[in-house]
């Protein structure tokens, strides 16, 4: 009789990421249904954030990179509001001495969670790279309020290493 572990094959990396994808798919089905998260939930949960950081950006393709399968185009946006013009404007052009100004601030946060969400939607489609990321910048006013929103857009791909 041969042992179980010469009769079971290792999963791929790409499969890896797939079972844990469609786990985490089905555990959040089950959290917005109010059924809580078990400490196994947790842990695949922390390893699809683990998985998403992974996913590589890139604003060009290299030669060198080699794409086995382009999946589609993906966007990601993230807003934050501004209270008046006057944020807008403040520090941008005196740069407080050494220190990172508000504004500064808020647009890195911006951009952070952006390429994040963008990582996530990568990760869901199946992709473990985006190439071609382009950043956009625009600001929105509805009413009183006005907005700073960020997008990202790119084509999610599969790469070899």
């Amino acid at each position: 009789m041969k042992n179980e572990e010469e009769t079971t094959s290792p999963l791929t990396p790409n499969e890896n990421r797939q079972t844990i994808a469609k786990m985490a798919t089905a555990i959040d089905r089950e959290v917005a249904e109010g059924i809580p998260l078990s400490p196994v939930d947790e842990r695949i949960l922390a390893m699809r954030e683990r998985l998403i950081e992974d996913v590589i950006l890139t604003t060009e393709t290299d030669p060198k990179l080699c794409i086995t399968k382009r999946i589609e185009i993906l966007t990601a946006q993230s807003v934050f509001e501004i209270s008046n013009f006057k944020d807008l404007t403040a520090g941008a052009f005196k740069p407080l001495k050494g220190n990172v100004n508000k504004l500064d601030k808020q647009l890195e946060e911006l951009r952070a969670e952006c390429l994040r969400r963008l990582k996530r939607k990568a990760f869901d489609v199946g992709a473990n790279a985006v190439v071609g990321v382009d950043l956009d910048l625009s600001t929105i006013s509805i009413g009183q309020i006005s907005m700073m929103m960020m997008m990202a857009s790119g084509t999610s791909v599969l790469i070899e290493y």
